[in-house]
């Protein structure tokens, strides 16, 4: 799966700030290359915000993941803490959580007809595998945002080990999320690590699964190509989210130009010494 960074939505900007600084474009579209590698990373499965720097990062990914996937598939765990959130009678709760500790889920099945939780007992479905959970959790997940939603009026019960694909889940993504951090070193043009704004726990993948071709010197259309070579990549990033990734590469590009432009007013036409900074801040 290919990501292609093209300038000529900023283009009238680019033009500008080559006559302010007398300097080329080149290096603005490798910061904003090296800004798109950084939010695609990001949106790449499962989202990722906050601080990305050591084990806690790597702990909060794990418990994001898990909590996603809890969201579609419950253990006893999570549909005992749901019953306890939305029963409001506790001689029904009790009834609820011995039936399920017993693992009697087609008595349960039956009580949450009853009581209105699901409309019949074929929207309680139980999930016994990897492969099973797989499917299940895929099929809610928000292809715009990449999150995953609750499946409105049924309910996946997992009776093997949830963990287990909770666990291969983790490992994945941080993989897939590494191919994108291999770009933006690859593009560099910052100091210190190119990879900078990628949480520490996909940075540490090196699998080689990506490829970059610079097209920056091409006078009539500047622009980067960064590849993803994950093979299956484009189950973790949608097109939704790519353009997302891409959406906020550019507004936080032009966030910086015009700070370059307005810093310029101030001073002058003398700006290229401020404009390394505020490329390399944009994220």
């Amino acid at each position: 799966m290919g990501m292609t960074a093209y300038t000529t939505d900023i283009e009238d900007m680019l033009e500008k700030y080559q006559q302010v600084s007398g300097r080329s474009v080149r290096e603005l579209v490798r910061a904003y290359a090296r800004l798109a590698c950084v939010q695609l990373a990001n949106r790449t499965q499962a989202f990722t915000s906050g601080p990305s720097d050591g084990p806690a990062a790597l702990d909060r990914q794990t418990k994001t993941v898990s909590f996603d996937i809890k969201k579609v598939i419950k253990d006893k765990e999570s549909l005992r803490e749901r019953f306890e959130k939305s029963v409001q009678k506790q001689e029904i709760r009790d009834r609820l959580v011995k039936v399920l500790n017993a693992g009697r889920y087609d008595v349960l099945a039956k009580i949450m007809v009853n009581i209105g939780m699901i409309h019949s007992e074929s929207d309680f479905i139980k999930i016994a595998g990897a492969s099973s959970a797989k499917s299940a959790h895929t099929q809610h997940i928000n292809r715009k945002s990449g999150r995953t939603n609750s499946p409105p009026g049924k309910v996946y019960i997992s009776t093997g080990e949830l963990e287990g694909y909770i666990t291969e889940v983790s490992k994945r993504i941080g993989y897939a999320k590494g191919g994108w951090a291999e770009c933006a070193r690859e593009i560099g043009g910052i100091s210190g690590d190119g990879a900078r704004g990628i949480p520490a726990y996909a940075k540490r993948h090196k699998g080689g699964n990506f490829n970059v071709r610079d097209h920056s010197n091409d006078e009539q259309e500047p622009y980067y190509e960064m590849t993803n070579t994950t093979p299956y990549i484009r189950k973790l990033l949608d097109n939704g989210s790519e353009t997302t990734a891409m959406n906020i590469a550019r507004e936080r590009m032009i966030k910086s130009l015009e700070k370059v432009f307005q810093a310029a007013s101030k001073k002058g036409s003398n700006i290229p010494a401020t404009t390394k900074s505020e490329t390399e801040s944009a994220v």
